[in-house]
């Protein structure tokens, strides 16, 4: 179990939590020296950013910004840096929890990521001051075309971490997952648990999370206490249901 700080700021507004001390896997290759990458689905394919696509010689270059900064209606996402480790990746049975330091009601909560081999199942269990609500969302398969999803970034090319070859892919995606919440509830904290695991042993689902995201509708603040930060302790966990 992972245990770590998350810091953002503590304003009512959007904001991002602080994934670096959960990231566990670098899925992304890029030109910087000595970059390598992981596979994101824990076989061969991996994301490119757009320096790297370039230099592959892809007639039509797709990659991901080479800033990681990603637009988000009004908002930016930043991911984390492409020379370490950018993503939560786990599997069926596994996840991760954020508890915020303050206490706040949310307008909205967000995922970015993506499941692969298949759709990821997940399960949020929102952690209200007067009670827990499980939700189930979808991580869906990063290779899949979204015309009816909610694309962060789409039709991305990838990285063959066997070959070490960019391929002309033009359709892997980082989905916006939505995590329905109650606006006047005060959240103190949520997990996240990838509840399918696959048919085929060899190729598990799997899930990355590249960033979470929120709006806070407001702040309430401990008698006697100032809010100074947004802190928050963040854990990756290893869960196994009951057979």
């Amino acid at each position: 179990m992972l245990s770590a700080v998350a810091t953002s700021g503590a304003n009512a507004g959007f904001m991002q939590f602080d994934l670096t001390p959960l990231f566990n896997a670098d899925i992304v290759f890029s030109t910087l020296p000595g970059d390598s990458a992981v596979a994101a689905d824990g076989q061969d394919m991996a994301l490119a950013t757009q320096s790297a696509v370039v230099a592959s010689g892809d007639v039509d270059p797709v990659g991901l910004p080479d800033s990681g900064a990603v637009p988000f209606g009004a908002e930016i996402v930043q991911f984390g840096g492409y020379d370490s480790a950018n993503s939560v990746r786990f599997g069926g049975g596994e996840g991760f929890t954020i508890t915020p330091n303050v206490m706040a009601t949310y307008n909205s909560l967000q995922l970015h990521g993506f499941g692969t081999i298949s759709d990821a199942d997940l399960d949020v269990t929102l952690n209200y001051a007067d009670g827990s609500v499980t939700t189930r969302v979808v991580a869906r398969n990063w290779t899949n075309l979204p015309p009816s999803e909610t694309p962060l970034i789409q039709l991305l090319d990838s990285f063959n971490t066997t070959s070490g070859i960019v391929e002309d892919m033009d359709r892997l995606s980082i989905f916006v997952i939505g995590v329905p919440v109650d606006t006047n509830r005060q959240l103190d904290s949520f997990d996240v648990e990838q509840v399918n695991f696959g048919t085929n042993p060899t190729r598990p689902i799997l899930t990355n999370i590249v960033a979470v995201t929120g709006d806070i509708r407001a702040i309430i603040p401990e008698p006697g206490v100032a809010a100074v930060g947004l802190l928050g302790t963040m854990m990756l966990t290893r869960r196994r249901r009951a057979v």
